[in-house]
């Protein structure tokens, strides 16, 4: 299974959207739009969570928050609405 997990997840999701049966049974009484989003590469803080805490947060962190060291790269405004979207659905 060589590839990054959101090529996985798309060679997936263009054999069909049935491959995911066990998000589109949970998710079930959620419109189409709400399964689309969780069908999609999704972002983490990874440098943000630093500390067991941080995993009690119930609220999205600021976008600031999402900034990758490793790469040196802010998180796209389109990307953190995308974020605020899926943390949304829950």
């Amino acid at each position: 299974m060589g590839g990054s997990l959101q090529q996985l997840t798309k060679n997936l999701l263009a054999s069909g959207r049935s491959k995911f049966e066990n998000l589109l049974q949970y998710f079930a009484t959620h419109s189409d739009l709400s399964v689309d989003l969780l069908l999609q590469k999704e972002a983490y803080p990874y440098d943000y969570m630093n500390c067991w805490e941080r995993f009690d947060e119930t609220a999205l962190p600021p976008r600031d928050k999402f900034f990758n060291k490793l790469r040196d790269e802010e998180f796209s405004e389109e990307d953190y609405g995308h974020a605020q979207k899926v943390d949304f659905i829950k």
